[in-house]
């Protein structure tokens, strides 16, 4: 808890500079806030944790997308898993995607597979109307 007020200082420290939307949420990591402003400055719209999926807590739902996105700084074998059983529900329930963003590599997640995608691919689908 002491790492999300920490958190929460950090952005407020800030805040006069922020959109309204981010000063509003309560992130859990840095990578989230770097990532909610790129979102921010595209004008895409997003949710932050709107709801658990498969006993997992996915970052973003981007809703004019129709895309999941999971922000990692690294990516450890229960996320690996959990993930994957993710975009298996998602893609046969929902008929949407997920897809996973790190600094250096973004990825579409699957059953089978997270297949590497570049930034500029990435931002391009979460761009889609």
């Amino acid at each position: 808890m002491a790492r999300r007020a920490k958190l929460a200082l950090n952005v407020a420290d800030q805040a006069s500079d922020l959109p309204e939307a981010i000063k509003r949420t309560r992130f859990r990591s840095q990578l989230e806030i770097a990532f909610a402003l790129q979102l921010e400055a595209r004008g895409i719209r997003w949710f932050y944790e709107p709801e658990r999926l498969c006993r997992y807590l996915v970052d973003f739902y981007l809703p004019e997308s129709r895309l999941w996105v999971e922000v990692k700084g690294r990516l450890n074998s229960r996320d690996h898993l959990l993930l994957r059983d993710v975009a298996t529900f998602l893609a046969t329930e929902r008929k949407q995607r997920l897809l996973m963003y790190t600094v250096r590599q973004a990825y579409m997640v699957s059953a089978s597979a997270f297949e590497p995608l570049t930034h500029a691919d990435f931002w391009r689908m979460a761009s889609a109307r």
